[in-house]
Formats: structure tokens, C-alpha cells, sequence
């Protein structure tokens, strides 16, 4: 049995965004890039984890969709505090 698995559009942007980041990120000065720029990194990161565990929930259960929803919410604060850096 082969379960076809596809990631939803979010993981594809912040695998874009992540890509688009880490170039620019080496260049910044030093106390910058390890003050802010790796905290970034970090939470870009949690993002595509937390996209990643929603996704794999059984939706079919109670239980599931409310542990997804739970990945949800934490995959919204994490976006914020993106934006906000």
C-alpha cells in the first residue's frame, strides 16, 4: 500500500521564503545574524515542522483534527513572528 503523500501550498512558501532568506543571511554583520538572523532561521524551521505535523494528523478523528488545529495556531504565531522580524 502506497500512500501518496503532497504538502499543502504553506510548506512550499516558507520552503521558498527559507531558501530566499539563507543567502542574505550570511552576508548580514555579524552581530545581526546571530542576535536576529539565527532566530529567524530557527522559526522558519518550526514553521515547515509544524506544517508537516498538521498535515500527517488524522483528520478523520476528533482527537486529530484537534491536535491539527493545534499545529495550526502554533504555525500562525511562528508566521507572526516572522513578519515581526
Amino acid at each position: 500500500m502506497q500512500h501518496e503523500y503532497k504538502h499543502p501550498q504553506i510548506f512550499a512558501d516558507v520552503l521558498a521564503i527559507s531558501q530566499l532568506y539563507y543567502p542574505l543571511h550570511n552576508r548580514f554583520p555579524k552581530p545581526f545574524r546571530f542576535a536576529v538572523g539565527e532566530r529567524l532561521l530557527g522559526e522558519l524551521a518550526e514553521c515547515a515542522r509544524l506544517i508537516i505535523l498538521a498535515n500527517l494528523v488524522d483528520k478523520q478523528t476528533t482527537a486529530g483534527r484537534s491536535e491539527g488545529a493545534t499545529f495550526v495556531r502554533r504555525l500562525r504565531a511562528s508566521i507572526e513572528v516572522i513578519r515581526g522580524y
